[in-house]
């Protein structure tokens, strides 16, 4: 202890682990800063265009499916349930829309979760409307549609 009853301290002093830290920091850095400085370079996303509607069938809302468009041109699927009056609204990528362009549409079934085990006998089967088959394929369902910047209500009404 010296006079103002402070404790001595020796200086540790270990080449090793002050390399290794030097050397950890230096690789944090160098793949930090990159990323930082990278992270505004993505290109700007395109705006897109509100879209929503109700999906009906012979004049009667259609519920119990999910709805697929598909953009002509390519590089955009998106799959959208119905609610239980038919309408629907879509979201990609946690964004409201889809970005502008032609798209074909169709129709399926939802995908079923099915139970595991021995409960898997006691699950009634769930009964879906029966969708006409040709619109169950983006090839045969002839639904297109035209998606603008702003709102689009694209109403569907299926014939049979």
């Amino acid at each position: 202890m010296n006079q103002s009853g402070d404790i001595n301290r020796a200086k540790y002093s270990n080449p090793s682990v002050e390399n290794f830290h030097f050397a950890s920091c230096f690789y944090v850095r160098l793949i930090l800063v990159p990323t930082i400085l990278c992270l505004g370079c993505a290109p700007p996303r395109p705006p897109l265009g509100r879209v929503f509607g109700t999906v009906t069938y012979q004049g009667e809302p259609f519920s119990e499916a999910e709805l697929l468009f598909s953009k002509v041109s390519g590089g955009v699927n998106v799959i959208i349930e119905l609610d239980s009056g038919g309408s629907y609204e879509v979201r990609t990528a946690g964004q409201q829309g889809l970005p502008p362009g032609e798209y074909r549409v169709a129709l399926r079934t939802p995908k079923i979760e099915a139970p595991v085990g021995e409960s898997l006998s006691r699950v009634p089967p769930r009964k879906y409307p029966e969708i006409p088959p040709r619109y169950r394929r983006l090839e045969t369902s002839n639904l297109t549609v035209t998606v603008t910047n702003g709102e689009n209500q694209l109403d569907i009404d299926l014939k049979p």
